[in-house]
């Protein structure tokens, strides 16, 4: 996956700081707690973080079927 451009819901993907992956785990860092406020998240919609975190969930299992595969 080096090189790959993530394909994250578009009001995450600004506060993602890193990815790391190792043999038995995916980790993204991220500022959970700005992205839920509207202070500094100027794309919060309140109504969408649950569509947003279920894409993210889908998405970080799919990355880990593809790494297995490379395995």
């Amino acid at each position: 996956m080096d090189q790959v451009p993530l394909e994250l819901p578009v009001s995450i993907e600004p506060f993602v700081k890193g990815l790391l992956t190792k043999a038995n785990s995916i980790i993204i860092y991220w500022e959970d707690i700005a992205y839920v406020r509207p202070a500094s998240n100027p794309t919060y919609h309140q109504k969408r973080i649950e569509a947003d975190l279920l894409v993210l969930k889908q998405n970080l299992e799919k990355w880990a079927l593809q790494m297995q595969k490379q395995a």
